[in-house]
């Protein structure tokens, strides 16, 4: 994945911006949400319309650059295609990471980072690992369909984990649907009980309230 981390990079690394990518760099500029459908996008072949690639999204998330900055708000996105590899290890994110009801192809990996809100409502993705991550505020799992293991051990949440409605999926080998082992969250972590696991999930030793 090319490191993108000036607007220009875009043009140079990636041949410019998609139409869905203009929109959202205008977004990220103007501190708005940058809505691109009302559901999550099909499987298969993304229109331009709706196609953004993880490498300018990662660009975005952690602050744009000077002559792109991202307002302090953020990203707020919704209902995007999202292609290639999110990785968000180790890096800090300026503002809110929202991603609601969007189709990820690849795993989001976002271990160790440092995030203020992360927000992936309603949205469908192969994986999670934010193993060790530390979120300022709350982190929303609501809805979400994740293929194989959503991993959260070690990380520390200042506000709340929701995973109402959840459907973890994971089926193969080792994998727990859902693994918090060792994770603290500072005000609640809400299940509702209309959850779906396909295989045991691990929740012990974390330290925050589990309210359903």
């Amino acid at each position: 994945m090319p490191l993108i981390r000036t607007r220009a990079g875009i043009n140079e690394k990636l041949g410019g911006p998609t139409p869905a990518e203009e929109k959202l760099l205008a977004a990220c500029l103007a501190g708005k949400p940058c809505v691109l459908g009302n559901e999550v996008p099909p499987k298969g072949t993304p229109d331009p319309q709706i196609h953004i690639r993880a490498d300018v999204l990662r660009y975005l998330i952690t602050g744009g650059c000077d002559a792109h900055p991202v307002a302090d708000w953020g990203v707020d996105l919704r209902a995007a295609r999202i292609t290639g590899d999110l990785d968000l290890k180790l890096a800090t994110a300026q503002g809110v990471t929202g991603l609601i009801r969007c189709r990820f192809d690849q795993p989001i990996r976002a271990l160790q980072s440092k995030l203020q809100l992360f927000n992936l409502n309603n949205s469908v993705f192969p994986a999670l690992n934010a193993q060790g991550a530390k979120v300022t505020g709350d982190v929303f799992l609501r809805n979400i369909t994740a293929e194989a293991n959503v991993t959260v051990n070690g990380a520390i949440i200042g506000g709340q984990l929701d995973c109402e409605g959840a459907r973890f999926n994971a089926t193969s080998g080792t994998e727990r649907a859902l693994n918090a082992q060792g994770m603290q969250v500072r005000e609640a972590f809400l299940l509702s009980g209309r959850e779906h696991y396909k295989r045991c999930h691990r929740l012990d030793r974390g330290t925050g309230q589990h309210s359903g």
